[in-house]
C-alpha cells in the first residue's frame, strides 16, 4: 500500500512524513493554501532523501509549463488534474499520476499512468458509499484521496483495496502545516490495515 502525504510545504514536514513511513511526499505547485514555494522545494527534496519520492501537484497546464520553464529541479512524479497531452514538458523521473475529482460518474481510461480518484467534494459520511460505487474501478493502479482521516482510513481500506492513499487535510494542524501525531497515526493505521 503506497502512502502519499500531500500539501507538504517545509523540509521539516517532509522529513517528518518520510521518516514516519510515507512513500510519496506531495508538493502543490499551483494556487492553493498548501502551495510550496520553489525556494522551499529543494529543501523538501533533500529532507525526503532516498526515503521516499516527491510528487509535484499541478492543477492547470500553465502551472506545469511555468514550473518546467522556470525551475531546473527534477521531480519523481507529476500529478495533474488535466490530460498530460495538453503540455510539452520534461518528463518526471518516475511516472505521471492522473488525478480526477469525483463529483459524479468519472470515466477511467486504460493507460500507463497511475490514476488518483479525489473524493474531496464529499462529506465524511458520504465517502464510504461513494467509494463503494467505484469498487470495480479502484485497482492496483489507483490511488484514493479526499476526506481521508485517522478516523476513517481503516473503514476505507476495509471497503476498497487501492494501490495507495493520498491525504493532506487529514494530517494537518492548519493548511500546509502537518501535525506529527496525525501523520504518524494515519500511517500506522494504514500499515495495520494492510497487514
Amino acid at each position: 500500500m503506497i502512502i502519499k502525504i500531500c500539501g507538504v510545504t517545509s523540509a521539516h514536514d517532509a522529513h517528518l512524513c518520510a521518516d514516519s513511513g510515507a512513500d510519496l511526499i506531495g508538493v502543490v505547485l499551483s494556487d492553493s493554501p498548501r502551495r510550496t514555494s520553489l525556494e522551499a522545494l529543494n529543501g523538501i527534496i533533500d529532507a525526503v532523501g532516498s526515503g521516499g519520492s516527491v510528487v509535484g501537484v499541478f492543477a492547470a497546464p500553465g502551472d506545469l509549463e511555468q514550473f518546467d520553464a522556470g525551475c531546473q529541479t527534477e521531480l519523481d512524479y507529476y500529478q495533474t488534474y488535466f490530460d498530460r497531452s495538453l503540455v510539452t514538458v520534461r518528463q518526471p523521473k518516475r511516472a505521471w499520476i492522473r488525478a480526477k475529482r469525483v463529483k459524479q460518474n468519472v470515466e477511467l481510461s486504460a493507460g500507463s499512468d497511475i490514476t488518483l480518484l479525489d473524493f474531496k467534494d464529499f462529506q465524511s459520511d458520504e465517502l464510504l458509499s461513494e467509494l463503494r460505487k467505484y469498487y470495480d474501478k479502484i485497482t492496483d493502479t489507483t490511488l484514493v484521496a479526499g476526506g481521508l482521516t485517522v478516523g476513517n482510513i481503516s473503514s476505507v481500506l476495509a471497503a476498497v483495496r487501492p494501490l495507495g492513499v493520498d491525504v493532506a487535510r487529514g494530517t494537518e494542524k492548519s493548511a500546509g502545516i502537518k501535525d506529527p501525531e496525525l501523520v504518524r497515526e494515519f500511517i500506522a493505521r494504514i500499515k495495520h490495515a494492510a497487514s
